[in-house]
């Protein structure tokens, strides 16, 4: 079943500063094109306990880490492509 549609877009991108203080692109959303609710990072969180994204929130956690790490474990490059396993963890340094 497919979920309702949003308008949010991450085609914009933009700068800011990450938890050590270091400046890093970042994606921004716009209104141009349809997203699916699981595609909407608007919704990235939702599902997340409180806690974590606290944690997240005050750097305690590296969230980019664990989104490599989970893009190894799936074998899959930095653009969603399947480069296997081994070359995946190479690629994330994981």
């Amino acid at each position: 079943m497919k979920t309702a549609k949003n308008t949010t877009s991450r085609r914009n991108e933009g700068t800011t500063y990450n938890a050590e203080g270091r400046k890093v692109r970042v994606s921004i959303p716009t209104r141009d094109e349809d997203l699916s609710d699981n595609e909407n990072p608007d919704f990235l969180f939702s599902t997340t306990f409180t806690s974590l994204i606290s944690k997240i929130a005050k750097g305690e956690i590296d969230a980019n880490f664990y989104a490599r790490m989970e893009l190894a474990n799936r074998g899959l490059d930095l653009n969603g492509n399947w480069i296997g396993f081994a070359a995946a963890a190479k690629e994330h340094k994981i």
